[in-house]
């Protein structure tokens, strides 16, 4: 079974936000080597996703759009799914926030099971 860009994407979301909590509940400052890492790696799994979803409904794309997705995916994202999907793509942004909170909240059980009481 090969990997998928919303599994990279829910990956990156846990580690991101888990490692960040363990760094507060330790008193430590997050290094700034991994939070250039969180950043880029989401913007890499939802560029990632963009264009296979692209590929699969067969939407052409012009050479750089993985780099456009890339930089401006706040923005794209959302855009395209709405495009894509019309208005079932709120249910779809729904479930990509639902995966983020869910990740933040496997991230406060780790802050609360290693802060100092």
């Amino acid at each position: 079974m090969g990997s998928s860009p919303i599994t990279a994407l829910i990956s990156v979301f846990v580690l991101g936000n888990t490692g960040t909590a363990v760094c507060s509940a330790l008193r430590q400052s997050v290094p700034q080597g991994f939070l250039l890492l969180y950043y880029v790696g989401v913007a890499w799994a939802f560029s990632w996703w963009v264009l296979s979803d692209c590929r699969e409904r067969g939407i052409q794309t012009s050479i750089d759009h993985g780099w456009f997705v890339f930089y401006a995916w706040p923005v794209v994202v959302p855009y395209h799914v709405l495009r894509t999907r019309g208005i079932r793509g709120f249910g779809f942004l729904l479930a990509l926030l639902a995966a983020f909170l869910a990740a933040y909240g496997i991230a406060l059980v780790a802050f609360f099971l290693l802060a100092p009481r």
